[in-house]
């Protein structure tokens, strides 16, 4: 289950609407996609070094 993030639910609403908790999913699978797309990056930026490095 996904915790909830309070960074964009009242802490007084904890109730929240099916669209709110559809958006606030969409948002963190973005988050989610972007940092696994940064790790992917600099593990390419990491081989590229070591590779540059051994000439």
């Amino acid at each position: 289950m996904m915790a909830l993030d309070y960074c964009y639910i009242s802490e007084d609403n904890i109730l929240i609407s099916i669209d709110e908790l559809k958006a606030l999913r969409l948002h963190q699978r973005k988050v989610e996609n972007k940092k696994k797309a940064r790790k992917y990056i600099s593990e390419i930026n990491k081989r590229y070094r070591k590779i540059k490095n051994k000439k």
